[in-house]
């Protein structure tokens, strides 16, 4: 998948809705660890289709989404996957899944926001599982308000009923938390789509018989003999 397939994966989810890309049940992609990776929309008419521009911010997005799913107990965590774990390769999906995997990320999400005006965003990405590198879901959500926040509106005494009316007023912070919902939901559908992997016994010496428990205090007389 090239950057390109990316957008066109993610345009053909309608508005506020996700996608499950995957047929029949999975089997062991929980739990699981995510990396996540902000990225700027290509512009039109790229003529380089893998590449991809990266648009991080490490310590507001690890903020934003370490905490975000502290309530799914087959989430383990969620970190930021940035230009320094591209070990020098360009970004592109192929280099960022690289990246997870080295990070031990089970699942990994690429996502753009892009601002569609004053009054509208919109934020969409793709959810891969690293290891089989193939796409699971695309969620898209979109954000409109009708009374939008001026970029140079200014509030003279900011308490927290301002603060709340602000966010409110502001699309691109609206469809965050649109997407961030759709994420959850998108991730409780794959955990109840995905059966446990298999155990597979570890090679090496495995015991014939049940091992006895052990005795204490020791009977024995090592290292040292036992006082009269």
């Amino acid at each position: 998948m090239t950057g390109q397939d990316l957008w066109a994966e993610w345009q053909r989810v309608p508005p506020n809705e996700f996608r499950l890309l995957v047929e029949g049940r999975t089997r062991g992609v929980f739990p699981a660890s995510i990396g996540v990776t902000r990225v700027h929309p290509l512009p039109d008419g790229s003529e380089d289709r893998d590449k991809l521009i990266l648009d991080m911010k490490p310590a507001v997005d690890f903020l934003r989404w370490n905490s975000a799913f502290d309530d799914l107990r087959s989430i383990s965590e969620v970190f930021p996957i940035e230009q320094m774990a591209l070990n020098g390769a360009q970004p592109s999906i192929d280099s960022i899944l690289a990246a997870g995997d080295a990070l031990r990320a089970e699942l990994c999400l690429i996502y753009a926001e892009v601002p569609e005006g004053p009054a509208q965003a919109e934020v969409s990405g793709v959810l891969f599982e690293v290891h089989d590198r193939r796409p699971l879901a695309a969620i898209r959500s979109l954000a409109a308000v009708a009374d939008p926040i001026d970029g140079d509106e200014t509030v003279s005494h900011p308490d927290e009923k301002s603060t709340v009316a602000r966010e409110q007023r502001d699309p691109r912070l609206v469809s965050e938390q649109y997407f961030e919902a759709l994420m959850r939901k998108c991730l409780l559908a794959l955990m109840h789509n995905d059966d446990p992997a298999e155990r597979v016994a570890p090679e090496g010496w495995v015991p014939e018989r049940m091992l006895e428990p052990a005795i204490w205090p020791p009977a024995y007389d090592w290292p040292f003999p036992r006082r009269p």
